[in-house]
């Protein structure tokens, strides 16, 4: 589309966020981005601040798998937190957390991995333990 000029002409013509970013470049995140976690019902958090002045409203978060899912927001801190509202499955997820910032959405993602078998953390605690894995 950008090599032959057929993508939209304006932002107006598409459904997509007119800003969209990764989460692990641009803010903080509970599980980080490309971490594994051995929770299946682990605290699911990110740090909205660098979305502007949004619109508390607009706000959305999704967990692939499982689609929207509650949230609390603390406009003062610019905080969004939830947890799954049922246990993960082994495997990868996606968060996505969406809002509207000056009238124009604006979106976030970040993945992580549910790893029952001990995730990131049992890996340092053996490591530190003197167990590598």
């Amino acid at each position: 589309m950008a090599l032959n000029f057929s993508g939209p002409l304006s932002v107006s013509e598409t459904d997509g966020p007119v800003a969209a970013e990764l989460a692990a470049s641009m803010m903080l995140t509970q599980p980080m981005h490309g971490d594994s976690t051995a929770d299946p019902e682990p605290v699911l958090k990110a740090n909205l601040g660098s979305f502007g002045s949004i619109d508390d409203g607009s706000i959305a978060m999704r967990l692939s798998g499982v689609g929207p899912i509650p949230f609390k927001y603390d406009a003062e801190t610019k905080i969004i937190q939830a947890k799954p509202p049922q246990r993960l499955k082994p495997g990868e997820h996606t968060v996505v957390v969406s809002a509207k910032s000056g009238g124009k959405r604006v979106e976030t993602q970040w993945t992580f991995k549910f790893d029952p078998s001990g995730g990131l953390n049992a890996t340092l605690d053996s490591f530190s333990a003197g167990k590598p894995n």
